[in-house]
């Protein structure tokens, strides 16, 4: 039990908040999954390319900006959801995506608070071990995913 504790202590070490000037809510959830707000700008874009990210997931329901993301050499992935929970079919999308992509990977929705750490705690439990427990707390840092939470350990 004791070793079970320090095992999440030290997963949740790495939820790591990120400093940035163009983006929000910018959070290293793993070493290879990165969560946080939609780039609106040239300088966004170049900030996640600097994290070594390869692969942008979008959650949100807007259209991906996928020009600017190959100017600095990002793929991206739209796989977007809502707020009232993530469907199924989705869930075996995100970890698929999580599982295949080239990454690192940063997964956003638009202001990088509820949908896309929702994301990132689904993709996290099925690739990187993490209990609902864990996704939990993920979810409490990095922004509370109120409805979407109820998607945790639901299985892909």
């Amino acid at each position: 039990m004791l070793l079970c504790a320090v095992v999440h202590e030290a997963a949740a070490a790495e939820f790591q908040a990120l400093p940035s000037t163009h983006l929000h809510n910018v959070f290293r959830a793993t070493p290879k999954i990165f969560s946080g707000s939609s780039p609106d700008n040239e300088a966004g874009f170049a900030e996640i390319a600097k994290l070594g990210v390869k692969t942008m997931v979008s959650v949100d329901g807007g259209r991906p900006d996928v020009e600017t993301a190959k100017k600095f050499g990002l793929k991206y992935i739209h796989l977007p959801i809502g707020y009232d929970g993530i469907p199924s079919n989705r869930v075996v999308e995100l970890v698929k995506a999580a599982q295949t992509l080239e990454g690192p990977i940063y997964v956003h929705c638009h202001h990088g608070l509820h949908r896309g750490p929702a994301a990132v705690a689904v993709m996290c439990e099925a690739v990187a071990g993490w209990s609902t427990n864990l996704a939990e707390q993920w979810l409490k840092r990095a922004g509370d995913g109120g409805g979407l939470r109820r998607t945790l350990s639901r299985g892909a």
